[in-house]
C-alpha cells in the first residue's frame, strides 16, 4: 500500500508517493497528450473512405482517386493523334486528287516503235501486229469466220475476215450484170454500206464521213472515218471502219481510239490496214 504526502513549493502543491514505511516512490510518467493532425491530412473511415470527402477539393493538377487521397493527374499530349489524323487526311485528299487527274486525262498510249507478223487462226491473212499490244483472237482451221483484235490501253485495232462477204459479192455481181456500167454498185460499197450499222447501233451519237475508194493488198477497199458526237465522259471515241474484199474473203477492219490520241493513232491504223494481206486458209 501506498500514501501520499503533499509539500508546497513555491506556493504548488505537489503530490509525493510514498510506501507503508515512508519510503517516496517513483513518480508517475505524464499522461499522453492526444497529437493534433496536421491541417492538412483528413481523418480516414474505414475502407479508405475520407471523411468530408466530398466536401474537399483536390490542389490543382491532382484528382481524387479511388480511396479519395488526392493523386496526381498524368497529363497526356493531343499531338500524336492530332498528327496522324491530319496525315490521314492530307493522303486522302492526295489519292482523291490522284483519282480526278486521271479520270480527267487519262495516260495516252504512243506509237508502237516496231511490229511483228500476226497471222490468223484460220490462215486466211496476216497483218503487222504493234510490239508489247496485247491480242485476242477467234477462229479455227477450215472455219468461216475468225477475228483478232490488238490492244493498248483504250485503243483497239480489230480484223474480221468472213467467208459469207464474199457469198454477198456474187450475188452483187450478178445483179450487176443486167445494168449499164455507169449504173453497177461495186460489191464493196454494199459490203461497206450494209455493215455501217454494227458501229452505228452501239456507239451513242455515231457519225461517219463518206467512204474514201482506195486499194489495198486484198483488194478493192472503202474506207470512212468516223467519230463519237456525244461525249459525257471526257473519253469520245475516233476511229476508221474498212471493208475489203477479194475473191473468197471480205475483211473489215474496225479501229478506235479517244480523241485525245487519234493524232497519235492516225498514221498507226494505216500503217496496220495497209500491212494487211490475204492468207491461204
Amino acid at each position: 500500500m501506498s500514501h501520499t504526502d503533499t509539500d508546497e513549493v513555491g506556493g504548488a502543491e505537489e503530490s509525493v508517493r510514498c510506501d507503508l514505511a515512508g519510503n517516496p516512490l517513483p513518480s508517475l510518467p505524464a499522461a499522453a497528450q492526444p497529437a493534433t493532425p496536421p491541417p492538412s491530412v483528413l481523418p480516414t473511415q474505414p475502407f479508405g473512405g475520407a471523411v468530408g470527402a466530398s466536401n474537399f477539393t483536390p490542389p490543382p493538377g491532382s484528382s481524387l482517386g479511388w480511396s479519395g487521397a488526392a493523386t496526381p493527374v498524368q497529363k497526356t499530349s493531343s499531338s500524336g493523334p492530332a498528327l496522324y489524323a491530319g496525315l490521314g487526311i492530307a493522303a486522302i485528299v492526295i489519292f482523291g486528287l490522284i483519282f480526278v487527274l486521271r479520270a480527267v486525262k487519262p495516260n495516252s498510249v504512243g506509237a508502237p516503235t516496231s511490229y511483228t507478223t500476226y497471222t490468223s487462226l484460220d490462215n486466211t491473212f496476216s497483218c503487222d501486229q504493234p510490239a508489247g499490244w496485247d491480242h485476242k483472237e477467234t477462229g479455227a482451221p477450215g472455219g468461216v469466220l475468225s477475228t483478232v483484235t490488238f490492244l493498248k490501253g483504250k485503243v483497239r485495232f480489230k480484223v474480221i475476215s468472213d467467208a459469207e462477204g464474199s457469198l454477198m459479192s456474187e450475188g452483187a455481181n450478178a445483179a450487176n450484170a443486167n445494168l449499164p456500167v455507169e449504173q453497177q454498185t461495186p460489191p464493196v460499197v454494199k459490203l461497206h454500206e450494209r455493215d455501217k450499222h454494227q458501229l452505228a447501233d452501239n456507239i451513242p451519237g455515231y457519225s461517219e464521213e463518206k467512204p474514201t475508194v482506195f486499194t489495198s493488198k486484198v483488194g478493192d477497199s472503202r474506207a470512212s472515218e468516223w467519230v463519237e458526237s456525244e461525249d459525257k465522259t471526257n473519253s469520245r471515241l475516233h476511229g476508221y471502219r474498212i471493208t475489203m474484199l477479194d475473191k473468197d474473203r471480205e475483211i473489215t477492219v474496225i479501229c478506235s481510239s479517244p480523241e485525245r490520241n487519234w493524232a497519235v493513232m492516225k498514221p498507226v491504223f494505216q500503217h496496220l490496214v495497209a500491212s494487211i494481206v490475204p492468207g491461204n486458209g
